[in-house]
């Protein structure tokens, strides 16, 4: 089960096609990017955590004027060279999660002003890190989340007839999504299920809510996630 937006989801399909395993799409969420337009800084370093928040870069309407002179830090490889495909040049660090990027940036003695882009399920952990060690930090809300008020009929018999062997959980929001909705049907336990989470973070939470076969990557990416998600169920043939 890959519980993405359709549009990521699909390239993820692609992957373990080609690697001889079936899978099921089910958002959980849909995005709305917000028409919000910027008032850029040369002199801000710019936080982007999310594609979607690259999405909202591309619908700025003078960003190709202004991207050539703005720095950015990034979670994430993907998110980077989504930025570097829009025209970005200056990144000046990629982290693999928020926890990488906080070190960064306490061990840098950054005199510039943060502009951190970030959806409605943003990381409470890192605004706090924001609001009390940067002192100078801005907060927009590049995208909404908005979440589904349940499962699809098709999910639910699959899940219930034990067809999804693991669901792929990719952040902590759709961590506590996924078994708040999972809750609303009698015949659903969230924790007899098999889960692969993007972090350690999202698999402990998980862990705590009683999903005890719950496992993570050695690194927060979606090709460690495809590898382990392919090597654990090669294991069930």
């Amino acid at each position: 089960l890959i519980t993405r937006p359709v549009d990521s989801a699909k390239k993820l399909k692609s992957r373990f096609k080609e690697n001889g395993i079936e899978s099921f799409i089910e958002p959980l969420t849909s995005i709305k990017i917000s028409s919000k337009q910027l008032n850029y800084n040369v002199n801000q370093i710019y936080i982007v955590t999310s594609q979607r928040s690259v999405e909202f870069l591309k619908y700025q309407n003078d960003f190709k004027d202004k991207m050539q002179k703005l720095s950015f830090v990034v979670i994430g490889e993907n998110t980077a060279a989504k930025l570097i495909g829009i025209g970005v040049k200056n990144i000046i660090h990629i982290a693999q999660d928020s926890d990488e990027l906080i070190q960064y940036i306490k061990s840098h003695k950054f005199n510039n002003q943060f502009t951190y882009l970030c959806g409605t399920n943003r990381n409470i952990s890192f605004i706090k890190f924001l609001k009390n060690e940067v002192l100078k930090c801005e907060i927009i809300e590049a995208y909404k989340v908005l979440s589904y008020q349940s499962l699809s009929a098709q999910l639910v018999t699959k899940l219930k007839n034990k067809k999804i062997k693991v669901i792929l959980i990719f952040s902590m929001f759709n961590a506590k999504l996924f078994i708040k909705l999972s809750s609303i049907y009698s015949s659903l336990d969230h924790k007899d299920y098999t889960y692969i989470c993007m972090s350690m973070k999202i698999a402990q939470s998980m862990k705590k809510n009683g999903c005890k076969n719950t496992t993570y990557p050695k690194k927060p990416t979606l090709d460690e996630m495809v590898q382990l998600s392919v090597k654990y169920l090669k294991t069930l043939d």
